[in-house]
């Protein structure tokens, strides 16, 4: 009886640890690919900006 209890506690440990291991490897993974959308995208927006300033026509102070 003993062997069998020490087998189910070990068995509940290994399924949480592998549940938490899981767990937060996909929350990392989502984290990075948040992060990773919200920097190309501000990048994006900062390379369209930059695009459309320079083909702006010039004043006629700085021409």
């Amino acid at each position: 009886m003993v062997s069998g209890s020490l087998v189910f506690a070990l068995h509940l440990v290994f399924a949480l640890h592998l549940v938490f291991a899981l767990h937060l490897v996909f929350a990392l993974h989502l984290v990075f690919a948040l992060h990773l959308v919200f920097a190309l995208r501000l990048s994006f927006v900062l390379l369209l900006f930059l695009f459309l300033f320079l083909s702006l026509p010039l004043p006629p102070l700085l021409s």
